[in-house]
């Protein structure tokens, strides 16, 4: 199984990096007005929920290696493993 990822051109690649041009693509954010924690407790499960059908739509948003990443780096600071 492949996980989709935004398509982009390298404009620059340099041995430690590389500056990319995306094409466009949606993004889902929200805001929440509490602590660090609640917060990010809070909108994880806003998203997540969204993401797997609690949407206008009912419909399940595939997932692509942006979001695995993001829900990722999410997880590991809400458990403040980074």
């Amino acid at each position: 199984m492949s996980i989709e990822s935004p398509r982009y051109t390298i404009i620059q690649r340099d041995n430690k990096f590389e500056i990319r041009d995306y094409e466009e693509y949606i993004v889902a954010e929200v805001d929440v007005e509490a602590d660090y924690s609640d917060a990010l407790n809070t909108g994880f499960r806003m998203l997540a929920g969204h993401i797997f059908g609690s949407n206008s739509a009912r419909t399940i948003i595939a997932i692509t290696s942006y979001n695995v990443c993001n829900f990722y780096l999410i997880y590991l600071a809400h458990n403040q493993i980074i």
